[in-house]
Formats: structure tokens, sequence, C-alpha cells
């Protein structure tokens, strides 16, 4: 099954996630959680054969002496293009496993794990619609980054994401449909700090429907804002 391969336990992942597109992420939790937890602690820990988690956070692959990615053409049994280092797509893959893993911890309502990041100083980055932008229309807000932050007991920093329209990453879009030729182009704004001052006081879920509902308020209107004064053709509104 060439398990071995770099990029077999990473597809892996993309396939139970474009499941979780189909039936929520609730369902595929159910079903295909623990794997997933499973194969990133597989990686992260070492035991795999040739992906070596750096401390910048990249895998490394080796592939001097054995074609370890899609170009797997060989002559006199040596690589034709070896293929060493922070391969680009195993690291999108890893990025994106990153990305769906947390998704998946929400899905759970694993708050403990987000707690502990914040204890040790990281940021927690959460998209509070729960998944990618489709191609029309919005999605709307789930309520995991307001549990997370009253959890934690955090303000919440509201960024709001625009620019060019980034196709092949938007939900249902094909992952290889991204564009070749034109840049992508990312425009981030910090906006004001949500304090969770105000919601203390409420029970846990009405004070989670509140302060998603105030997030949701900034960012669409940062957004509105933004459509206003862009140039380019297409925006993006997370």
């Amino acid at each position: 099954h060439e398990i071995e391969q770099p990029d077999v336990l990473l597809w892996a992942v993309w396939a139970v996630q474009q499941y979780a597109h189909e039936v929520g992420n609730d369902i595929a939790f159910k079903e295909y959680g623990k794997l997933i937890f499973d194969i990133l602690t597989f990686i992260e820990s070492g035991k795999h054969p040739n992906l070596l988690l750096k401390e910048n956070g990249l895998l490394h692959t080796e592939g001097r002496d054995v074609p370890m990615t899609w170009m797997n053409s060989t002559a006199n049994g040596r690589p034709v293009v070896p293929r060493t280092g922070y391969v680009v797509e195993i690291n999108a893959l890893w990025y994106n496993a990153l990305k769906f893993c947390a998704e998946m911890a929400i899905a759970d309502g694993n708050h403990e794990a987000a707690a502990e990041l914040v204890d040790k100083g990281c940021n927690v980055i959460v998209f509070p619609e729960g998944t990618r932008s489709p191609r029309v229309g919005r999605n709307n807000y789930k309520k995991g980054a307001a549990r997370i932050a009253l959890y934690c007991n955090c303000d919440v920093l509201p960024l709001f994401i625009g620019g060019s329209d980034k196709y092949g990453l938007g939900k249902f879009d094909p992952l290889w449909s991204y564009n070749h030729v034109e840049p992508y182009l990312y425009d981030i704004k910090m906006l004001p700090v949500i304090s969770i001052e105000q919601f203390k006081g409420l029970s846990e879920p009405i004070a989670a429907k509140h302060l998603t509902e105030e997030m949701e308020k900034v960012i669409r209107a940062a957004g509105d804002e933004y459509a206003k004064t862009y140039t380019g053709l297409t925006l993006n509104n997370y």
C-alpha cells in the first residue's frame, strides 16, 4: 500500500476531510477522529520512516536515493529528479492536515487542548465558520471559537482576510484546481479586540451565542467596508 511513502497518510487525512464536507465534522469525527489524531501523532513523534518534523514546523523528506513524490521517474535505479527537503506539496498536505485536525478537536469539544496551547503562550487561530468559504454565498458562524475563548478566559482578536479570490482553496474546490499562473493576494486586517468581560455572568450557551454574534458583526462590517475600496474583481470575507 506504499504506506512508507511520505504523502500517503496525508492523503488519507485529506480523504476523510472530503467525507466530512459531505456528512459534517461531527459524523466524520465519530467515525474517523481517532484515525486522524493517530496519524498526526505518528508523524509528530518521528515514527514515519521518511517524514521528519523540523523545529520550523515543516516536514523534511529524503528523496536522493529513492523517489518519494509523484515525480518518481528513475534512470539506472536513481531518481531523475531527486526531491529532498521541504517538498511543497507534502507540506501543503501537512498544513491542511493540521487545520483539519483542529476542526476535529472543536467538533469533539476538546477545549482542554486549546487551553494547553494558550498556557504555553500560543495563539489559537479558529475560522469561526468552521470550514472554508463557498464559491457563492456565506457560511453561518459556528460557536466553537467563542466557546474556546470563554473556556480559556481569553479575549478575541478578530481578523479579516480579503484579497483576490482563492479558487482551489474554497469549499468544494478540487485541490488541484488552484491558479498556476496568477498569484493569490491576501490582505489581512487586525480588527479591534472583543473583550469577553461583557459576557461574564451569562450561562455558557448564551455567552457563546452573543460572543459569536459580535464576532460575526465585526468581521462582516469589515468585509463590507473592504468591498468599497477593493479594486480587484473578487474578494473573500472570512
